[in-house]
Formats: C-alpha cells, sequence, structure tokens
C-alpha cells in the first residue's frame, strides 16, 4: 500500500452498478475464467472511458473487448502514475489510467 502514497492518483469506489457490469463480462467471457476484479476493473474502465490499463494480468484485459473502445491499450506497470482504480485486492496489482 505505501506505493499508493507516492502515486498522484485518486481511488474509485465499487458501485453496484459495477458489479452488475462485473457480472455481466464475467458471463460473457464464461470461457476466459476472467476473475471478479479483473472484470470489476472493466467494468470502471467503461465507466469512467478509460482506455489505458497498466496490469500484472495481459491475458484477461488483452482478450476484453470493451464497450467504449476497441481495445485497452496495455501499459507497462511504472507508467501507472495517474488515477488509480482498485477494486478489492486488485489495488496490489492492477491499475486503470485516465
Amino acid at each position: 500500500l505505501e506505493c499508493f502514497s507516492q502515486l498522484d492518483a485518486s481511488l474509485e469506489p465499487i458501485e453496484m452498478r459495477d458489479l452488475g457490469r462485473a457480472r455481466d463480462i464475467l458471463i460473457a467471457y464464461n470461457e476466459a475464467e476472467f476473475d471478479i476484479v479483473d472484470c470489476c476493473v472493466m467494468a470502471i474502465a467503461e465507466l469512467l472511458n478509460i482506455t489505458r490499463i497498466a496490469t500484472f494480468d495481459r491475458r484477461d484485459f488483452s482478450i476484453f473487448q470493451p464497450r467504449h473502445c476497441d481495445y485497452l491499450e496495455l501499459l507497462h506497470k511504472r507508467r501507472a502514475t495517474h488515477r488509480v482504480a482498485p477494486t478489492l485486492s486488485a489495488c496490489l496489482r492492477v491499475f486503470v489510467i485516465q
């Protein structure tokens, strides 16, 4: 958690609408076996029109087709310095960049 204090970032909470969209993503990508944390990040990225993601889980985010853009640009973790959207334990491994 200490790394977050060094970022110029804000935290995005998970709302019920995000969980609904995360459920829809889980169902749509059932074969890919996404986890709920990644699906919540995907839902928040759509809601906030975020197109750049820094993540260690490149497979899931490479497969996912967001509603708001053609694809999510996957960045190296060192570029995660603007906006952080944590979801559950995702705050330690996934950053959503605005």
